[in-house]
C-alpha cells in the first residue's frame, strides 16, 4: 500500500545569510507542521516536525541533516 501525503507550502523564504526556510502544513499524516532549513550549499541544515510520530519524525530529521537536497530526494523517493 502506498501512502499519499499532501503538502501545502505555507512559507518559502530566504534569510540574509542565504538559508532557505520552508514551512509546510501536511495533511493526511500525523504531523501538523514541517520546518525545513536549507543552506546556500543546498544541504539540509535542520528539519523540525510539529506533532506526529515522535520516533519516525526525529529519525528522519536526524538522518537528512547535513545531506544535500538531491541526495535526500533520491533516497526517500524509493
Amino acid at each position: 500500500m502506498i501512502a499519499l501525503v499532501h503538502l501545502i507550502s505555507i512559507s518559502d523564504t530566504t534569510d540574509q545569510s542565504g538559508v532557505r526556510i520552508i514551512e509546510y502544513a501536511p495533511f493526511g499524516v500525523c504531523s501538523k507542521h514541517i520546518h525545513i532549513e536549507i543552506g546556500p550549499d543546498r544541504k539540509i541544515k535542520r528539519v523540525e516536525y510539529v506533532r506526529g510520530c515522535s520516533g519516525n519524525t526525529q529519525g528522519v530529521a536526524a538522518l537528512v541533516q547535513g545531506m544535500s537536497v538531491d541526495e535526500v530526494i533520491a533516497r526517500l523517493r524509493g
